[in-house]
């Protein structure tokens, strides 16, 4: 994981986000930063904005209207919260552990051979 860490953050990947959260991800910290659970009412905001700005759609595609990306987004973030039970206290870097679970793997930094 460190690797990956090195390499996306000194490519055109690279994000504040990124940067910040693997760090946090790999070394296990979940708490800090804006809690899952309460950061909730971003995606509810951005799906009113939507609704609003595609008020043309017709009623059967209301449920899709944040587009692929974001609703497939939506959806690991949302699993996160209902299957891993410190999600909602936890930072974003969170949702790390539902992907952990489905694969069954821990990602955490590598530890000192001796």
């Amino acid at each position: 994981p460190e690797k990956v860490i090195q390499v996306v953050s000194k490519s055109s990947g690279s994000s504040f986000g990124f940067n910040k959260w693997s760090v946090e991800c790999i070394n296990r910290n979940f708490k800090g930063g804006y809690p899952m659970g309460e950061a909730i009412k971003d995606w509810h905001l951005l799906e009113k904005v939507s609704k609003e700005k595609v008020q043309h759609l017709q009623k059967e595609n209301e449920d899709r209207i944040l587009g692929p990306v974001a609703e497939a987004a939506k959806r690991v973030y949302l699993q996160t919260l209902e299957d891993i039970d410190d999600a909602p206290m936890s930072h974003k870097g969170a949702m790390i552990k539902l992907h952990e679970k489905r694969l069954g793997v821990v990602v955490s930094k590598a530890r000192n051979k001796t």
